[in-house]
């Protein structure tokens, strides 16, 4: 998904470089100076003009830092309306007590359910999954993080069946604006 983002975001420069080319073809200077467009019958360049302003074509980086909480039962961490990316999710909760790794997580893309499982069940999976990682790392944490999920018009983050605290969730996402 990172590769087509990446070739999407080229091919859009790409196409932004071609269409100022030829709006260049089309712009004749005036005698008193000034540069005005050639009329051109039955094409509209106001688009083509907004286009190369860049409107509604910029991300912003948007980070939630949850510290520290215990989370039993079920708990919604966030609900982000709009287009984006979501860049980095991770819990992280101490490895000094085995409830800390007693949840499930629920990650939705829209109304379609990406991640649904168990701690256990992902750290299970973790070797073979590519954007999700779930491990005991050597300083005392269970981890359990996601990568590189966009979605178009929300995207839903929840804890399910959890008896744990955790030190911290970190959500790190890239938000399309001007939409």
């Amino acid at each position: 998904m990172r590769e087509t983002i990446t070739s999407l975001k080229d091919l859009t420069q790409e196409q932004e470089v071609t269409n100022k080319i030829l709006l260049a073809l089309y712009i004749q200077e005036a005698e008193d100076g000034t540069i005005t467009a050639k009329p051109i019958a039955g094409v509209d360049t106001s688009a083509i003009l907004e286009g190369l302003r860049g409107v509604g074509d910029d991300y912003k980086t948007l980070v939630v830092n949850i510290e520290g909480g215990r989370i039993t039962g079920s708990e919604k961490i966030l609900k982000i309306s709009g287009t984006g990316i979501l860049a980095e999710c991770k819990f992280q909760s101490s490895n000094l007590d085995v409830n800390n790794k007693a949840y499930g997580v629920r990650i939705y893309s829209d109304k379609d359910i990406i991640y649904q499982d168990t701690w256990a069940n992902f750290e299970s999976r973790s070797f073979f999954e590519t954007d999700m990682t779930c491990y005991e790392d050597v300083i005392g944490y269970y981890i359990l993080s996601f990568k590189t999920i966009g979605y178009l018009k929300n995207l839903k983050i929840e804890v399910y069946d959890s008896k744990a605290s955790f030190t911290n969730i970190y959500i790190k996402y890239h938000q399309k604006s001007g939409v």
